[in-house]
């Protein structure tokens, strides 16, 4: 079951850093591969938590359009991907790198950034941001 607490919830608190993100969304054990969109306003509060795609062992693929929609329906300023590695590490792959540089772009072109993409496992996650790759 997956549980997202209460720092994800509609207008809560500002998300300050991926360590928040990874401690609010218990999907780092999940059996399969799932991606969520959180939308934020321009002072970083969460607005809603999206889950924009489930997949399978080994992957979750998911067009812009499934994450954009949400985020226009909630006025978003901002927008962080999250979503998990079901074999517990936390290294991005080339897929990954990807769908970053695609939805930066995207959000780019009309207007919402996106802030984050954090990769959650059983090994801790990993921070686009914090590595600065956006």
């Amino acid at each position: 079951m997956i549980e997202i607490l209460k720092v994800m919830e509609a207008n809560g608190p500002k998300i300050g850093t991926a360590e928040d993100i990874a401690r609010s969304l218990d999907i780092a054990s999940a059996s399969q591969e799932m991606m969520y969109a959180i939308t934020l306003n321009q002072k970083n509060v969460v607005i809603a938590t999206h889950l924009v795609m489930m997949g399978t062992l080994s992957e979750c693929l998911v067009h812009p359009r499934e994450v954009f929609r949400h985020a226009i329906a909630d006025a978003a300023a901002r927008f962080i991907l999250v979503h998990n590695h079901p074999s517990g590490n936390v290294t991005p792959s080339k897929q990954d790198d990807a769908i970053t540089d695609r939805f930066a772009r995207a959000g780019d072109l009309i207007g919402i950034t996106l802030l984050d993409h954090v990769i959650l496992g059983t090994e801790g996650y990993y921070s686009y941001m914090d590595e600065g790759k956006i």
